[in-house]
């Protein structure tokens, strides 16, 4: 067994290693940063080694214990959670998986998060369709720029992939009011990736839109687009 540290230091989230999750809510967008088990187990290897911690579930996927050697004590010392399957559903493996992030988060990888602000954005940032459940977020957010001091997040950036805007921004502790500025022709790109089977080729025929046409030609075209999908 390799010796391994009685204290154990575990590195700050990168804003890579950041998934965001954003759905509509009655004031706006609601967008939650978290991080998945592959995250966990990256940072418990680079930290304290593959051999040297284990993970268990000794009383089903809802509970999860997380074991790391303590060569000091020429013990396993074990810290466990329960979790659950996001949005309800009954999967065996994403409870697995929530409940092994939780009791990661008890040896303080990633609690930065629980410090995250709540963020709640414009509805007019993104682009939504209406979807089975009410309406649905089209756009793929991600983290640009993630920033954490004595386990406190000071600053946030999230982008959104399909129209490379900012939408959000955290400076310093605090919140930085932004205005993203997306043409009609990028908001079109963004609303047709959500629709199943329609393709911009399609759309610019039916529409005849090409390089030289117009903002408001595209706009027209995306409001006709929604108009038919029923989407705001």
């Amino acid at each position: 067994m390799n010796e391994v540290k009685d204290e154990f230091h575990f590195r700050d989230l990168k804003a890579d290693e950041i998934t965001v999750k954003a759905f509509p809510i009655d004031n706006g967008i609601s967008v939650i940063l978290y991080k998945d088990a592959r995250v966990d187990m990256t940072i418990l290897n680079e930290t304290v080694g593959p051999k040297n911690w284990t993970r268990l579930y000794p009383h089903g996927a809802a509970y999860c214990e997380v074991s790391i050697w303590d060569a000091d004590k020429n013990a396993w010392i074990t810290k466990g959670d329960y979790g659950q399957c996001d949005f309800g559903t009954n999967s065996e493996k994403g409870t697995a998986s929530d409940s092994f992030k939780r009791a990661c988060f008890n040896w303080g990888i990633g609690i930065e998060l629980y410090t995250c602000p709540v963020i709640c954005i414009p509805k007019h940032f993104v682009t939504t369709v209406a979807a089975k459940m009410g309406l649905k977020v089209v756009d793929e957010l991600y983290v640009s720029e993630f920033k954490v001091k004595d386990h406190v997040i000071t600053d946030i950036s999230v982008v959104s992939k399909l129209s490379g805007q900012l939408i959000y921004c955290f400076k310093n502790g605090a919140e930085v009011k932004v205005e993203p500025k997306l043409t009609y022709q990028n908001q079109l790109r963004v609303f047709i990736s959500g629709i199943e089977g329609l393709t911009i080729s399609d759309v610019a025929q039916e529409f005849k839109l090409n390089g030289t046409s117009s903002e408001d030609e595209f706009k027209s075209a995306l409001d006709k687009l929604k108009e038919r999908y029923n989407a705001k």
